[in-house]
């Protein structure tokens, strides 16, 4: 419940903001194409589409509104790990799809009358008796899950550090004052 609220707190103050302000905000958003170039080309394989990567990236970028250099270090490392997750959900499915292909002519010999559940339990039990692909996949999807997270809640954490810090900085400074 509590990882709904921060959600809804991010959103929130992520709408608040237009845009870097300092010159040290200026000049690390004026980076950003490059440090964009090279994460794409680090990331995405050469069978993956880049638009997808830019419109994966620019919702994030949008989403959150980096502020400081860690803070772009951490949503950059949200959408790599956001990217390498959704791309082991494909290896998943093409797992999956290539056992059924694979057990296809097996499948209709032993079964006269079956659906394609059926087919992706044989296929499944295929993979599961003969296989580490599912293992690895189930392995990689919760290493990737887990950088995201870890990558997020370091997100949240330096914005609060940030606002806090901002705060302090506009409140004046009460020993410098003169008492009347």
């Amino acid at each position: 419940m509590s990882s709904l609220r921060k959600l809804e707190s991010a959103r929130r103050n992520g709408s608040l903001s237009n845009g870097p302000k300092t010159p040290e905000g200026k000049a690390i958003s004026s980076i950003n194409a490059l440090r964009h170039r090279l994460a794409a080309q680090t990331l995405v394989l050469c069978n993956e589409s880049h638009d997808r990567f830019d419109m994966l990236r620019e919702a994030y970028i949008e989403e959150f509104q980096p502020e400081t250099p860690a803070e772009q270090d951490a949503v950059e490392e949200m959408i790599a790990a956001k990217w390498r997750q959704r791309r082991i959900w494909g290896v998943e499915t093409a797992t999956f799809d290539l056992a059924m292909d694979r057990t296809a002519a097996d499948f209709e010999k032993q079964f006269a009358k079956s659906d394609e559940m059926t087919r992706l339990a044989v296929a499944f039990q295929s993979l599961a008796d003969n296989s580490a692909a599912l293992r690895m996949l189930r392995h990689y999807s919760v290493d990737a899950r887990r950088e995201y997270d870890r990558a997020f809640q370091r997100f949240l954490d330096l914005r609060i550090l940030n606002r806090n810090d901002e705060r302090n900085n506009d409140e004046p400074n009460k020993e410098h004052q003169d008492i009347p």
